[in-house]
């Protein structure tokens, strides 16, 4: 073998990722002897060097080309999309295009490690990007995924015939840097191997449903811990519990599993020692009953972030707060101050959500929730603490603070920058939120003493006056927002409010979040103020759910297998699951 592939060969040996340093130096020292003295005088160890950078050099160019393949076919069948769809799709396009995203989702600091010769890969180096779905037809995207491999398959080809171009040193290192990204090409967007094998480590949800829970007849602890056993086969580096108790507080317990001890042991034990110290404080407070109690769990194996606390479900975005909130029952409107939390467990990934047209990145959404929900608190810097910052925002039912929080987004629109710099004319600050919001409880309750229930349309607009009139006169910081000319007005940002305060659930907050995200979805989520309400949605990632007539509970779950338990205590008769 020609002594220059020999020592590529060897260099090669390198770049796989995970490879420890001592065995391809001692490759390449084995390499050296093999090809005899006259090349031992022939190659000195500079030009080893030499040529070990040069293959690592064309190794991360051949790997950004075959990225940006994606973006240009992207960018070309974009074209062909249909006039509904195509707006929402070429901002994606052009957001992963932008100059924020040359890099391909990999810092620098590691694009500049993998050109260090002779270290071995970094496993954290995996080039990537996120193109929008749903724009395309399923042929037009199985398109965008495989022109990366057949652009990498041609440029190994002229690869292999520029030999006379590159010269004897050049060519074995172009070549075989070429053909290992091809190689690798094929492997990952036609055969799909690296999606599986990274699949094969996930996050996963478990949780469960029990009506009349003080009955006893449910083994909640036992059904909790066998369904965490068998959910953390998906990954069980870290793992949360949480649930709301009867006075509309909130126990979550987080855990991190020491080296072989029981993951599903450990949380469970923890969970249920600090809920039954909260049911303890709870004796001698009164409370109304919920009609159920629910449970939502989650293991975590860890691909974005650490396997810390922190970084582990169930998430919450803001630090509990109390909030001015209003309910109808029999008697009418009531008013109280409650807790507010709202909790989210997600399987999957969340690549984008679009603010006011623009396809933004969970991190730039994690930037832009913290300012606009007027967050202190340290955040996670997973993709899944901003699922739960986006259906807090939007959660805004009964809660005036909060539905003009998000009614002046809809209405003003204020730009991103402004906002994330929190300056600007058009962007709320937190004083003007707080004082606005006294305004609208002064003046519904004195709406609801007249007798109003907004039932009708009538009701919705002799509201809306009273409000705009009530901010014109009593909020001067709030007026100031609304130029008299502009393009949005204060009447329609008191409009936006009540429909916000009258129909925004958790429900609806989750349907709006899933109807314009770009990801794969496996959450469940639960906020404080809805004490007997639980939403599971699923898109692009397993869930299954099961009930029990008998027993009065319902499971869900990422993992089937995880549902197959007897959910009553010993003696409690069983029940068949549908």
């Amino acid at each position: 073998m020609p002594p220059h592939f020999l020592y590529t060969a060897l260099l090669a040996a390198t770049s796989v990722p995970g490879v420890a340093w001592p065995a391809p130096a001692a490759a390449i020292a084995l390499g050296r002897l093999l090809g005899g003295e006259d090349d031992l005088q022939s190659h000195s160890l500079l030009q080893l060097v030499f040529c070990a950078f040069a293959l690592r050099f064309f190794l991360v160019l051949a790997t950004a080309m075959h990225e940006a393949s994606h973006i240009v076919a992207a960018f070309v069948l974009s074209r062909r999309c249909p006039d509904d769809e195509s707006p929402k799709f070429r901002a994606g396009v052009c957001t992963a295009t932008s100059a924020d995203y040359l890099l391909f989702n990999v810092p620098l600091a590691l694009w500049a490690q993998c050109l260090c010769p002779l270290c071995p890969w970094p496993r954290a180096a995996q080039p990537c990007v996120h193109l929008p779905s749903g724009g395309t037809s399923p042929c037009q995207d199985r398109a965008v995924r495989l022109s990366g491999a057949l652009f990498s398959l041609l440029l190994a080809l002229v690869a292999t015939f520029a030999s006379p171009f590159l010269g004897p040193t050049y060519y074995p290192v172009c070549l075989a840097s070429a053909w290992m990204v091809a190689s690798g090409a094929a492997a990952t967007d036609v055969l799909g191997l690296g999606g599986e094998s990274a699949g094969t480590y996930k996050c996963g949800n478990f949780g469960m449903l029990v009506v009349a829970l003080l009955d006893g007849s449910v083994d909640v602890p036992g059904i909790l811990r066998s369904m965490a056993a068998t959910t953390a086969a998906r990954g069980g580096q870290s793992g949360g519990i949480v649930t709301v108790m009867p006075d509309g507080s909130a126990v979550r317990e987080r855990h991190v599993p020491t080296k072989r001890s029981d993951i599903a042991e450990g949380l469970v034990s923890g969970f249920v020692s600090k809920m039954r110290t909260k049911a303890a404080s709870l004796l001698f407070k009164a409370h109304a009953k919920p009609s159920c109690s629910f449970f939502l769990g989650h293991t975590r194996f860890a691909t974005s972030s650490a396997p810390t606390i922190r970084e582990s479900h169930p998430h919450r975005f803001s630090n509990p707060q109390r909030v001015t909130i209003w309910r109808r029952n029999a008697d009418g409107w009531q008013q109280r101050q409650e807790d507010h939390e709202v909790y989210v467990t997600h399987n999957g990934d969340l690549d984008y959500w679009p603010l006011f047209g623009v396809q933004r990145t969970q991190k730039e959404l994690g930037a832009w929730l913290r300012c606009v929900l007027h967050c202190k608190n340290a955040v996670a810097g997973c993709d899944s603490v901003k699922v739960a910052g986006v259906v807090e925002l939007l959660r805004t039912q009964g809660v005036w603070r909060f539905s003009m929080r998000l009614a002046f987004q809809q209405v003003a629109s204020p730009s991103f920058d402004a906002t994330l710099m929190g300056s600007g004319e058009h962007v709320m600050g937190e004083s003007v939120l707080k004082e606005a919001a006294k305004v609208a409880d002064s003046v519904f309750a004195s709406y609801v003493s007249e007798g109003g229930d907004l039932t009708g349309p009538s009701d919705l607009g002799s509201l809306s006056v009273r409000l705009t009139e009530a901010f014109s006169t009593s909020c001067p910081s709030l007026t100031s927002l609304f130029p008299q000319h502009g393009s949005f007005t204060l009447g329609e940002f008191a409009r936006r409010s009540i429909s916000n305060f009258v129909q925004n659930d958790l429900f609806s907050a989750l349907s709006t979040f899933l109807s314009d995200a770009q990801g794969s979805f496996g959450i469940s989520t639960c906020c404080t103020l809805d004490r007997d309400v639980v939403c599971i949605a699923s898109r692009g990632q397993a869930m299954s759910i099961s009930f029990n007539p008998h027993a009065g509970t319902l499971l869900w779950g990422s993992e089937a297998a995880a549902q197959n338990i007897d959910v009553e205590r010993k003696g409690g008769g069983g029940g068949d699951r549908q």
